[in-house]
């Protein structure tokens, strides 16, 4: 079971990240624009997008860690820990998938390159976010001998 879900999480966070990717080099190369001249964006709006992005990626990261360590605690089977280890990792790329379509929706507006860097930075957080045979299986392995000295 852990063999498994840990293909379909690979195969959905390669999938994602390259076809993240390739929008932000599309929209590096011109291929994709919202218009051929930049537009202008508030100040405002450049100073939230900053700080959201740079204040999220620390939240996310120990969001996740503390769920991970809440999931190991808790002593589940392995299916529910597995079940819940999946939904700690959903919410964790959601949000920086988020943060990085969020910049590089800027960056195609405004062509600044504040925005350009900051979607730098989250594809290279991205490198993070890979689930981890180690992870999946440290919780089922405490799980499996838990019940067993139950027994």
């Amino acid at each position: 079971m852990e063999e498994k879900t840990l293909r379909q999480l690979n195969i959905y966070y390669f999938a994602s990240v390259t076809a993240l990717a390739t929008l932000f080099v599309l929209s590096i190369l011109n291929i994709v624009r919202f218009s051929k001249t930049p537009q202008p964006v508030n100040l405002t709006v450049e100073m939230y997008a900053v700080v959201i992005t740079i204040v999220m990626i620390p939240v996310a990261l120990k969001m996740f860690a503390e769920r991970l360590k809440k999931i190991r605690q808790k002593g589940l089977n392995p299916s529910e820990a597995i079940k819940q280890y999946k939904t700690a990792y959903f919410v964790r790329f959601y949000a920086f998938m988020l943060l990085a379509i969020g910049n590089i929706l800027l960056y195609m507006w405004s062509w600044n390159m504040n925005f350009f860097w900051l979607t730098v930075v989250l594809l290279v957080v991205f490198l993070f976010c890979k689930s981890s045979e180690k992870e999946i299986f440290s919780m089922t392995e405490k799980d499996d001998i838990s019940q067993k000295n139950q027994e």
